[in-house]
């Protein structure tokens, strides 16, 4: 519920922020309702990916269907031509062969990638133990908190190798850099409570920008 203003100072602060789409796309967000209903997925799955209000530069963003990897890549390779858009400089586009929109660990991930090279990004390329999609279950707000903080502290789970896993990716695009030394940067990062302090960090900067302008 941060104002565009203050989300942009916990980035500036931080490093980090959240932003909540219906607040950025009011179109979007006027038809959320009728999207509920339908229960299926829509075109507006594919768009609000490719909406981002920032001016992002480097992407990962996680398709629904494996169709809609090139999908996706062709959008964005359209919008990085556009003169009045911000220019692309590198994305990721995953999908997972369990149907996540994003990279799992029970089998093969695909991966489309724009203006970089495309890696192999399967648990087993990268030495991470196998599981299931069920293994990565969560809960209600405060199951999936405590779960959080306890990838955060490091246990080991197949949770904290999922996100081990795809925050890798989030460091290829960013750095464009070997997925070894990627993962060995996340890695490092969650064990030495920087990753932890940084949460910290981020929820005490946000509580401090409620009710700002």
């Amino acid at each position: 519920d941060l104002s565009p203003a203050a989300s942009r100072a916990v980035l500036d602060g931080v490093g980090i922020t959240f932003l909540y789409a219906p607040a950025y796309h009011p179109v979007l967000a006027g038809v959320s309702a009728v999207r509920r209903s339908l229960k299926r997925r829509t075109v507006f799955n594919w768009l609000g990916p490719v909406c981002n209000p920032g001016d992002v530069r480097a992407q990962m963003i996680g398709s629904a269907t494996e169709p809609g990897l090139d999908l996706l890549a062709v959008v964005l390779i359209d919008l990085d031509e556009d003169p009045d858009a911000a220019p692309l400089r590198r994305a990721l586009i995953v999908h997972s062969s369990d149907g996540a929109d994003e990279l799992t660990l029970s089998g093969t991930n695909h991966v489309c990638a724009v203006n970089m090279d495309a890696y192999e990004l399967d648990a087993a390329s990268l030495g991470l133990a196998p599981a299931s999609a069920a293994a990565l279950a969560g809960g209600d707000a405060t199951v999936n908190l405590a779960l959080l903080r306890r990838v955060l502290d490091a246990e080991p789970s197949a949770l904290y190798d999922a996100v081990r896993l795809n925050a890798t990716a989030a460091l290829l695009v960013d750095q464009h850099t070997r997925p070894d030394a990627a993962l060995a940067a996340v890695t490092e990062a969650l064990r030495s409570g920087r990753a932890r302090d940084l949460f910290a960090r981020w929820i005490d900067t946000s509580r401090s920008m409620r009710g700002r302008a």
